[in-house]
């Protein structure tokens, strides 16, 4: 773990207020606004001048990643591993979720959360082949969110399958949301958010495809979209 972040060792109050705004950020959902509170703190100009903090309240992925890598590095499966040579994605760091992750995670039910845009999954201990797989999707969403025809197909599709919380009587105690029954699990499609559902939608297939059964109407569009994305194989 590094958590150095190019500061001396005097700096270890600029270090402590960093991670102290960027875990209250996390803690309070997507977004990089610090409070309004914290604006005017002392330590705000230094962290400015460092690359921390972007205008008056913004911090910066610097900010995130330094704050992500005091968080330990675990390995990932082999299944995972082979899937990620064969999509040919490279770069992603695997960590131990705890603190403000583990916490987030509890409150959304699962038991993995990513960071695409650093390509940085948190996991809990204990978490199962289809959680990494899950993360991995949203990883690999980022490559294929701007294929606009194909996202939309496979949204309008899967969104033609979906379940209000409110409608679903043999699951007590299931969250509030948007749901599709796949394998006889209900998985969820709207926890990260509205704007986030189209993501959500992927990641859930992309876990079934690898782990489970898509439903039938789904699997073609999924299968074209993994094809769009897996590097031509070399012609021996």
């Amino acid at each position: 773990m590094d958590t150095n972040l190019g500061l001396s060792p005097v700096d270890r109050s600029l270090r402590k207020f960093l991670f102290l705004l960027v875990e209250d950020r996390i803690s309070r959902g997507d977004g990089d606004e610090i409070l309004a509170k914290w604006r005017n703190h002392k330590d705000v100009p230094a962290l400015r001048s460092l690359g921390y903090i972007e205008g008056p309240n913004r911090l910066t992925d610097r900010a995130f990643s330094a704050f992500f890598q005091t968080f330990e590095r675990i390995e990932c499966p082999d299944e995972i591993q082979k899937c990620t040579t064969e999509y040919g994605i490279t770069g992603v760091q695997w960590r131990r979720a705890k603190g403000v992750f583990r916490q987030n995670i509890r409150r959304a039910h699962g038991h993995g959360v990513s960071y695409p845009t650093h390509k940085v999954v948190f996991i809990k201990d204990g978490a199962d082949l289809p959680t990494w797989y899950h993360e991995l999707g949203h990883i690999i969403f980022q490559s294929i969110k701007h294929d606009r025809e194909r996202i939309e197909r496979l949204a309008l599709s899967a969104k033609e399958l979906a379940l209000s919380s409110n409608k679903i009587w043999d699951s007590p105690g299931i969250a509030e949301g948007s749901y599709i029954l796949i394998d006889g699990r209900y998985l969820g499609l709207d926890h990260s958010g509205s704007d986030a559902v189209e993501d959500e939608i992927w990641a859930v297939l992309f876990e079934r495809y690898h782990c489970g059964t898509p439903p039938s109407n789904l699997l073609p569009i999924v299968r074209e979209i993994i094809a769009s994305v897996t590097p031509p194989k070399p012609i021996s």
